[in-house]
């Protein structure tokens, strides 16, 4: 496993974080046999922010061309900032827009609809990895995760939804006291091992 300590915003604003991630994923397939990676079982991961990440990393991927990915588990990821950006059902999703589009874009104009900050607007979703999609019912990137996964679907992807229920954002930073985020972790397990 390669966890990526990349650059974070507001001191390196988008794309600084998403390129590093690339470069380190890219580097680790290049160094595959050293680190023993099998390169074609690539996976990868991330909540929020992090899904957000890797469903990009997903997509610039296959438009690269550098490597492959096999799979991405996308937990309650951040597929869609133009919906919070709008305004949001709540103040706490529009405390979140406000803080990712000043802190993370630095408000650039246009920025947010592009397809490397929001995945959901890609004019293009086929041939990406096999995706699990998981996210609480409680949770505000419900809807935007739910749409995400029937983009993926859509354009031919294998997808794994799963909707957790009494969850929250950020549900499995819990694990250990909560049941639900020790279900993900079996789930994640099954996921990975599925295929292969």
């Amino acid at each position: 496993m390669i966890s990526v300590d990349y650059h974070l915003a507001p001191e390196a604003p988008y794309p600084e974080g998403l390129e590093d991630s690339y470069a380190a994923l890219k580097w680790g397939v290049e160094h595959a046999e050293e680190l023993n990676i099998d390169k074609e079982n690539v996976i990868v991961s991330g909540d929020s922010a992090g899904g957000n990440y890797s469903a990009v990393l997903s997509i610039m991927a296959r438009d690269r061309g550098d490597f492959r990915i096999s799979k991405q588990i996308l937990l309650y990821p951040a597929t869609d900032l133009s919906e919070m950006e709008s305004g949001g059902k709540n103040k706490t999703e529009r405390a979140f827009a406000e803080t990712l589009i000043e802190m993370y874009l630095k408000e650039t104009e246009g920025t947010v609809r592009t397809p490397h900050v929001s995945p959901i607007f890609c004019e293009n979703h086929a041939n990406l990895p096999d995706a699990l999609i998981v996210v609480g019912d409680l949770d505000f990137l419900k809807e935007s995760s739910l749409s995400y996964a029937k983009k993926l679907e859509e354009s031919g992807n294998n997808v794994h939804f799963s909707l957790y229920k009494n969850t929250r954002h950020a549900f499995i930073d819990n694990t250990g006291n909560c049941k639900q985020a020790e279900d993900f972790i079996d789930e994640v397990k099954e996921f990975i091992h599925t295929n292969r």
